[in-house]
């Protein structure tokens, strides 16, 4: 039960946290690798009706004031701590890569592994993975499995939500 009440309070809330040092550099490493070397990233803005708690962790990216497409820098439950996670979005949303950045505990590793994350690219707003229907699993990361699976889902969602508010305008 508390378990489930953290991931809800993590994940769907897409409650803010502190960035370490460490996490902030993989952050601009990996907005580098996707974007180019002078990629900037900066709070996507809002209007007020908007969910601030997901978009305290979504940014814009851009280089040489052109857009280059989107990411989102949150936590998720594993098996007794947390771990960072980002997704890199195309400019039209689709993802084009999901990375763990920093996992905290011994077991369940495997979900960083580039073959396993490549099983969100391509996803857009509209999809909803499921972890054993549209993801495999990991023997052994299985709590890690569903937890990264159900915040792309969670995040694909809030995306969808956002395109549809500013599309409705």
């Amino acid at each position: 039960m508390i378990r489930v009440l953290f991931f809800v309070l993590v994940v769907f809330l897409g409650v803010a946290y502190t960035w370490t040092d460490a996490l902030r550099q993989k952050v601009e490493l990996t907005v580098s690798e996707y974007f180019g070397a002078n990629a900037v990233y900066q709070k996507l803005k809002t209007d007020q009706h908007m969910d601030s708690r997901f978009f305290e962790n979504f940014f814009r990216v851009t280089k040489d004031t052109q857009l280059g497409g989107y990411i989102y820098v949150s936590q998720a439950p594993s098996m007794k701590n947390v771990f960072d996670y980002m997704i890199v979005f195309s400019p039209s949303f689709e993802i084009l890569a999901a990375k763990v950045l920093i996992y905290r505990e011994q077991h369940g590793r495997q979900i960083g592994t580039k073959r396993w994350l490549q099983q969100f690219q391509g996803l857009q707003p509209h999809h909803r993975p499921t972890l054993g229907k549209d993801v495999d699993g990991i023997s052994g990361a299985t709590i890690s499995c569903k937890s990264m699976t159900d915040a792309v889902r969670a995040t694909l969602k809030e995306v969808e939500n956002y395109l549809t508010k500013t599309e409705s305008k």
